[in-house]
């Protein structure tokens, strides 16, 4: 399972910021039912270096915002056809990808609404020097997928050729302060507001080769 690096936040114990040993996980909407709920062993996670803790006051997300976390167990409703698979982002910026006619999608939770949800045909780009991170958002992809509160750690989609593919994790959204003040939009831009990577957007960590490598060494230490 990937996740963005807020899990250190909710992993750490106390002033001394210890590791806790373990945690339990269970999908939102379907804390009561047994069959989606799983103990992890933390020494089996795997986390980038950003501390959120320490790294809000700039626009520092990038590629060290992810964390992985093993669940040694399916959960009981676990389809392994409905699966999605694993693959780089980069394969779905080619000219085959848009020849065959890729679409871009997001699968993610609304809390309003305790209902997994889909937003489709949407636009995805890599985070560039030309965006409102200005370059440092490097392993970041930018997004203009619907989605409500409860969506950071939805999945990005590729599709092409009725196949779906997951090429990268929803994280949050950025936006301009000087074109959305605290003082005027408290939570941030409005519903409906438009999408623009210079402005207003929403983010995720990309599954690129970096990640692929982590997750190869923890499944081989871990004999999957």
């Amino acid at each position: 399972m990937l996740a963005g690096a807020n899990l250190k936040v909710l992993a750490r114990a106390g002033k001394r910021k210890r590791l806790f040993r373990r945690c339990q996980f269970h999908f939102m909407g379907w804390r009561d039912d047994a069959g989606y709920r799983a103990r992890i062993d933390l020494k089996d996670a795997r986390m980038g270096d950003f501390e959120p803790g320490q790294l809000t006051a700039k626009a520092v997300f990038g590629e060290g915002d992810w964390a992985f976390l093993l669940l040694r167990k399916a959960w009981k409703h676990y389809r392994p056809e409905q699966s999605l698979q694993l693959r780089e982002f980069g394969f779905s910026q080619g000219e085959s990808f848009q020849q065959y006619g890729g679409e871009f999608g997001l699968v993610a939770f609304d809390s309003a609404a305790a209902v997994i949800t889909a937003s489709n045909n949407c636009t995805v780009i890599v985070s560039g020097r030309d965006d409102l991170g200005g370059g440092v958002w490097k392993g970041q992809l930018l997004d203009d997928c619907d989605s409500a509160d409860g969506a950071s750690g939805g999945g990005i989609i590729a599709v092409v050729n009725h196949q779906q593919y997951l090429i990268g994790i929803r994280s949050g959204s950025h936006w301009s302060e000087l074109a959305y003040p605290a003082d005027g939009y408290l939570a941030g831009p409005p519903e409906g507001s438009a999408w623009d990577p210079r402005l207003n957007t929403n983010f995720g960590r990309a599954v690129d080769m970096q990640l692929l490598r982590v997750l190869d060494r923890l499944f081989q230490a871990n004999g999957e």
